[in-house]
């Protein structure tokens, strides 16, 4: 776990431009520094604002020292869905930037002419199922051969494939939400008749979103899964604590960067995705003092 420089600390609270109220929901809290660690930084004597002057204060020049990457935020589930059916959009019911809860009903398909042949289907099992209860009988008096009772019995599986197949179908005529979301797009309108496989609508997962950064490969030295950062957002001017996840596979050997992956730590209403902001990582103590 990173241990916290209090220069940087200090530097985060009082040279970062607007990083939310501490305390605030959603925004990462800064631990409380011992007495000490606050000595000689005193407002500077001509700043009309009380702050400290960045050209003069060790503190606040120790944050340009401080590793720093941009970062995007990304969404942990995104998709496209399609239809797979041939048939008429009857509505839609979502519209773009609206919200929807998992399993919510998003877009809804004619289905006469699937569920007609559905009924033909059950209908088609039906006489096959009667028709292999008459030959059963007929064979316990002897009146009919084993095979004539197989071949009925071949002809029951054959049509419940078909009801199943129709079954299968007719679900189709419903595109229910996998998750809890937002559309991005519609890409079809109601009324239209679509072929299978047509794009309908790209939606993504509004719960939970990826932090993606880009950072020097020397920084694994340092830096793996579970290491804490802050997130300061650019849309939100607010500061946010999350913590690596993962770390990519693979350097990129030109410009020897490496693709790491975070989360925010608790789950923040107003971030959206597609979001950027600046990532800012606290050294281990042993890299500090090098």
């Amino acid at each position: 776990m990173a241990q916290l420089r209090w220069p940087v600390v200090l530097a985060f609270v009082l040279a970062l431009p607007i990083a939310g109220v501490p305390g605030g929901p959603g925004q990462a809290q800064l631990p409380d520094l011992p007495e000490d660690a606050a000595d000689g930084l005193q407002p500077g004597a001509g700043d009309p604002a009380g702050g400290i002057a960045a050209d003069t204060d060790p503190a606040v020049q120790a944050v340009g020292e401080a590793p720093q990457a941009r970062a995007l935020l990304e969404p942990f589930n995104e998709a496209i869905l399609s239809s797979e059916i041939a048939a008429q959009i009857v509505e839609i019911a979502v519209r773009d930037g609206e919200r929807f809860q998992a399993g919510a009903t998003l877009v809804t398909f004619d289905c006469g002419t699937y569920e007609a042949e559905l009924d033909a289907a059950r209908a088609t099992l039906f006489r096959a199922q009667r028709q292999l209860a008459t030959l059963q009988q007929q064979a316990n008096l002897g009146a009919v051969g084993a095979l004539d009772v197989e071949l009925a019995r071949g002809e029951v599986l054959e049509a419940q494939a078909r009801v199943r197949s129709a079954e299968l179908q007719v679900g189709r005529c419903i595109i229910p939400a996998p998750y809890d979301g937002i559309a991005v797009e519609l890409l079809v309108h109601a009324f239209e008749s679509v072929p299978a496989g047509q794009p309908l609508i790209e939606i993504l997962d509004s719960s939970r979103l990826e932090i993606t950064i880009i950072i020097p490969s020397t920084w694994l030295a340092w830096l793996a899964p579970g290491e804490l950062f802050f997130l300061e957002v650019d849309e939100t001017q607010a500061m946010y604590e999350a913590e690596i996840t993962k770390i990519g596979g693979r350097i990129d050997p030109i410009s020897q960067t490496i693709t790491v992956t975070g989360e925010i730590i608790a789950p923040h209403g107003d971030l959206i995705a597609g979001m950027s902001g600046t990532a800012l990582f606290l050294e281990p103590e042993t890299a500090a003092t090098d």
